[in-house]
């Protein structure tokens, strides 16, 4: 695996080559841990990809007794909104934005829906 590191708003990279699905799993793993809630969502962009990762994501938060809670395919913005609006500690939008087609990415957003801070994103790559 590959050590998680956060670009703008998020982490992503060629998938396959310098992003795996265990990288994804260890920044959602870690971000439950760090947050310590007992929600968070889940959205995901159209690339092919980015659905198997959501739905191998998902699995974390259950296996630590929380709940998961997935918007599906939708625009990353929703996700945020939906974050926020049913009260959980964090979302994950699994999208590579404007990246080329054989990049993968995730962003996160804390509680209120936003970016997270500079100082969780440093403790979640730690």
């Amino acid at each position: 695996m590959n050590p998680i590191r956060f670009g703008t708003a998020g982490v992503r990279g060629v998938f396959g080559k310098t992003v795996f699905v265990p990288d994804f799993l260890k920044l959602v793993l870690s971000v439950v841990v760090v947050t310590g809630g007992k929600k968070f969502v889940f959205g995901w962009d159209s690339r092919k990809m980015s659905s198997l990762i959501a739905h191998s994501a998902i699995s974390i938060p259950l296996s630590l007794g929380s709940k998961a809670l997935s918007v599906g395919m939708a625009p990353t913005p929703v996700t945020a909104f939906s974050t926020r609006n049913v009260g959980a500690a964090a979302g994950f939008s699994i999208t590579a934005s404007h990246n080329p087609p054989e990049f993968a990415g995730i962003k996160v957003f804390d509680k209120d829906g936003m970016e997270l801070q500079r100082e969780t994103e440093r403790i979640v790559e730690d």
